[in-house]
């Protein structure tokens, strides 16, 4: 089962961005000081270029943050 407190935990403590079609969230993106997390994109949605531009909207974000770096860890589970 979903675990919401957790999630309304996670999101309170970090940057959360949603990626709209419509009004549709069909994927999101984390920022937590230098490192991405959590970047999905629906399936339906997948191969559009969505992800590239959370990460370019990320990218941008922590330019005018004046961060050097970003940092992510990707996992086996992430595969589609």
């Amino acid at each position: 089962p979903v675990d919401y407190s957790y999630w309304q935990q996670r999101l309170k403590a970090e940057r959360c961005f949603v990626a709209l079609q419509a009004e549709t969230v069909v994927g999101f993106i984390e920022l937590e000081g230098c490192n991405i997390d959590c970047c999905y994109v629906s399936p339906k949605y997948q191969t559009k270029g969505i992800a590239l531009q959370m990460l370019q909207y990320i990218e941008a974000i922590a330019r005018q943050q004046q961060r050097e770096y970003l940092f992510v860890d990707a996992s086996k589970v992430a595969r589609g």
